[in-house]
């Protein structure tokens, strides 16, 4: 943050909620957000926490910053647990909260603990689903009318934010699956976090303090949340599943559709593929390029796990080639030099955090440097495999692949079992109206825009990809 944005939002702040700016320390999450100590007109001390949005960086959106913000004032006045909002600065992209009380490492509990704190999270979502969606009015949102909506809509969004901005393979095949494999029932429309689960929620004394980081959040199928949970787990240790899942229906009073929860994995990882292929694509320092990274590899393997889990298959866990043995490097000598040397002298967090991020970095470039044609060499032979011959080199071989996968797609539905042209459609709906003129007249009417639909290939063809909020 630059001094000039500092002072701007030291001064809105202090008036705002009646007291002195004294801290304003930027947190280590990966979107940006800062810790703010104010003194109070009577001398007490008052903590609270500062989004801030960043035009053209998709992880810290100002219309997500907004939209958060929205969704913390509304589900608070019908009693869900979120931090109060004080504020906000469009101007700045800012909002302001109060700081919840609490932690979100709940895989350093005990394992009862864990089970305590998780099944009161799960009584918090089912009071979250239970909420009346007429009474939840947030720009921006519109409410689906089926199944498949509920799993599309959202979807089509996070796809045009950042499709775009990626040739990934593995997110073209996870859309086109999920796509494919669609809930078709829905036992009831609610609003959804949208990325519900560890860590994505405080706890005090084996109680949720809030539900946080609503940046994902719509109406859709409760099995969603659901989903997401379980496959948070996977990140960190969250408890007993098949007591947690029997807890969630007890209170909710609604069934656990397993195929649905299953499906919601594997969306959940999608959507995470797609936005942290996004977030990758270009270096800006001013990011935790490092955590990134981490997060874009470990999103990548379970999203597999993920997709392969509903579909009841078995994955293989590959080998590591073996490098050449290097006892000290040039990357070696940098990174020891930043964590014996340099680290101890760092007393700013945010600043130590950042280091140890560099440290990373650079044994990650070390371990490319060593293990890096070795890999891709493997890489190039199996997708040799699939493409039928050996491609120059990696990025092209994946462009190709990224390329092949609509096209087959487009070639099966292409085979499937033709219906009658249009016309012929409208002459027997029309001969149908002359008999039923009320049902007929409707049917006439959509028979040959349902038909033309059904030949766009793909359900993501009927619809239009709307812009995220």
């Amino acid at each position: 943050m630059d001094e000039a944005l500092r002072e701007k939002l030291v001064d809105w702040i202090g008036p705002l909620v009646g007291g002195e700016v004294t801290s304003l320390e930027r947190s280590q999450a990966r979107r940006e957000g800062f810790y703010v100590d104010v003194l109070g007109a009577s001398g007490e001390q008052r903590a609270f926490f500062l989004r801030l949005g960043r035009p053209g960086d998709p992880a810290n959106d100002p219309r997500t910053t907004a939209f958060e913000a929205d969704v913390n004032r509304t589900l608070r006045a019908l009693g869900v647990r979120v931090a109060e909002v004080f504020g906000t600065k469009p101007d700045c992209h800012a909002a302001l909260y109060e700081r919840v009380r609490g932690r979100s490492d709940l895989e350093r509990v005990g394992a009862a603990g864990q089970q305590a704190i998780y099944r009161d999270y799960l009584t918090q979502l089912a009071h979250l689903h239970g909420l009346d969606p007429d009474r939840i009015r947030i720009d921006g949102l519109s409410r689906p009318k089926t199944a498949e909506d509920c799993a599309l809509v959202e979807l089509a969004k996070v796809e045009a934010d950042f499709a775009p901005l990626i040739c990934e393979p593995l997110a073209t095949f996870g859309l086109q699956w999920l796509r494919r494999h669609v809930p078709r029932t829905v036992d009831r429309i609610a609003f959804v976090h949208g990325d519900a689960g560890t860590p994505n929620f405080m706890f005090e004394n084996e109680a949720v303090s809030a539900l946080i980081d609503w940046e994902w959040a719509h109406f859709g199928d409760p099995m969603e949340d659901l989903g997401n949970a379980a496959i948070h787990a996977s990140f960190h240790l969250s408890g007993e599943w098949p007591e947690l899942l029997d807890h969630y229906a007890k209170v909710s009073g609604m069934p656990v559709d397993l195929e649905r929860v299953a499906y919601y994995r594997a969306h959940l990882m999608v959507r995470s593929v797609l936005a942290l292929a996004a977030a990758t694509t270009r270096w800006d320092p001013h990011t935790p390029v490092a955590l990134n990274l981490c997060f874009r590899v470990v999103s990548d393997r379970i999203c597999c796990d993920a997709i392969a889990a509903a579909m009841g298959i078995e994955l293989e866990r590959p080998e590591l080639p073996d490098g050449p043995e290097a006892p000290t490097t040039l990357y070696g000598v940098v990174a020891e030099n930043l964590r014996s040397e340099v680290r101890p002298a760092v007393e700013d967090a945010f600043a130590a955090n950042r280091l140890d991020a560099a440290v990373l970095l650079v044994q990650a470039l070390e371990r490319v440097h060593r293990l890096g044609p070795a890999l891709e060499q493997i890489e190039l032979d199996e997708l040799s495999k699939l493409l039928g011959d050996r491609p120059m080199d990696l990025a092209s071989g994946l462009a190709r692949l990224d390329r092949e996968l609509p096209r087959l797609r487009s070639r099966t539905r292409g085979r499937s079992p033709p219906l009658p042209r249009p016309s012929r459609v409208a002459d027997r709906t029309a001969l149908r109206a002359r008999r039923e003129p009320v049902s007929g007249l409707r049917a006439a009417s959509a028979g040959p825009r349902a038909l033309i639909a059904w030949r766009m290939s793909d359900r993501s063809c009927s619809r239009s990809p709307s812009t995220r909020r």
